[in-house]
């Protein structure tokens, strides 16, 4: 019984030390013409077992010794920002890797298809990132890399269902005002492949908060 309540302390403790890690890497910003679900960070740490043998408590054991193993190293191992449907959630993981290098920007992108397709399958889903050093460069990002963004544009035209979703974090050096005119770069890149933007809405994510601002 000891053992038992040490174990649900220790996952208590560590929960809420990873939620406070959270908190302060700051706030994620969302770019979308979907205003039905939330962005938040996600630590990049081991996954628990679907399934323990030992029940519960062995599940909280291994997923409160993650969680400490991963503050451990939270500026190595570092975050990524995960789409959240209320039912279940898309992480956006980068299918290539982005170029880093300091004073860079970064945007993450996804575009997610319908939720059935005709062959039976689950929805498509394309994940990728571009990184920039300011707002005047994004459009030359987005054009110039994998997938180009005409080809999104032409899924967007095609299928009025899909949902765009750009995110930046202010964790990887964006703050509200920057992210704004990278919006403005983004809808001009819109309107040139023939997409409207009376869709897309900028909201702030902050842990448990979510506000919509004028773009």
């Amino acid at each position: 019984m000891e053992m038992h309540k040490n174990t649900a302390d220790n996952f208590t403790t560590q929960t809420k030390r990873l939620q406070q890690a959270i908190t302060d890497e700051g706030a994620v910003y969302l770019f979308s013409n979907d205003t039905t679900v939330s962005v938040r960070l996600f630590p990049n740490m081991g996954e628990p077992k679907s399934h323990y043998h030992d029940g519960p408590m062995m599940r909280k054991s291994d997923i409160a010794s993650n969680i400490e193993g991963f503050l451990a190293h939270k500026d190595s191992l570092g975050f990524h920002t995960v789409i959240d449907f209320g039912e279940n959630i898309i992480r956006q993981k980068p299918s290539l890797p982005v170029y880093k290098a300091p004073g860079l920007k970064y945007l993450y992108l996804t575009l997610l298809g319908a939720k059935e397709t005709r062959q039976g399958k689950g929805p498509m889903i394309i994940n990728w990132a571009v990184s920039y050093q300011n707002a005047t460069a994004i459009q030359d990002s987005l054009t110039q890399h994998y997938p180009p963004f005409r080809m999104i544009s032409r899924y967007l035209q095609r299928y009025p269902d899909f949902k765009l979703y750009v995110t930046a974090t202010q964790r990887k050096g964006t703050d509200l005002e920057s992210f704004k005119r990278t919006v403005e770069q983004l809808k001009q890149l819109l309107i040139k492949n023939g997409l409207g933007i009376a869709a897309f809405h900028v909201n702030i994510h902050r842990p448990h908060k979510k506000t919509e601002v004028g773009s």
